[in-house]
């Protein structure tokens, strides 16, 4: 039996305003929601009663790799929110995967199927789907 039976994912696709989640308990990952928010903090409080409240054994977030396989210019951001995450989920693991195209990925399933003021906050889902799907995928790859 696989160890991804065993651990619980919620993966994060942190924006300037919304972060969109997809969670896991094994091989699928299922869109979980979107938090939006004003003030980092904020979105780290409801994302740490999230992951206490799912019993989350590991978080996995987005970055966005430019061409050469370095971060790009929004990692920094993202490490640093992530960082402040950290400290306050010490059993939590937390892995950060390639995030790149994953919005663009969603643009394209979504067209036409839902109206321009709802879109970002189901493109964030999506896109957090996407990432964690990769992820998973991966990892069934190696057993």
């Amino acid at each position: 039996m696989s160890s991804l039976n065993h651990e619980k994912f919620l993966c994060l696709d942190i924006g300037e305003r919304r972060i969109g989640m997809a969670l896991s308990r094994g091989f699928v990952a299922g869109s979980y929601g979107t938090v939006v928010y004003t003030k980092p903090e904020d979105a780290i409080k409801r994302i740490v009663d999230i992951i206490f409240r799912e019993k989350i054994t590991s978080v996995i977030y987005g970055i966005p790799l430019n061409s050469d396989g370095l971060p790009g210019k929004q990692a920094d951001k993202i490490f640093e929110f992530i960082s402040r995450l950290k400290s306050l989920c010490n059993s939590v693991s937390f892995i950060y995967w390639n995030e790149a195209l994953t919005s663009w990925q969603a643009e394209l399933l979504l067209k036409g199927k839902v109206r321009k003021k709802k879109r970002k906050e189901v493109i964030d889902k999506i896109s957090a789907t996407l990432i964690l799907q990769s992820y998973l995928n991966s990892k069934q790859r190696r057993l």
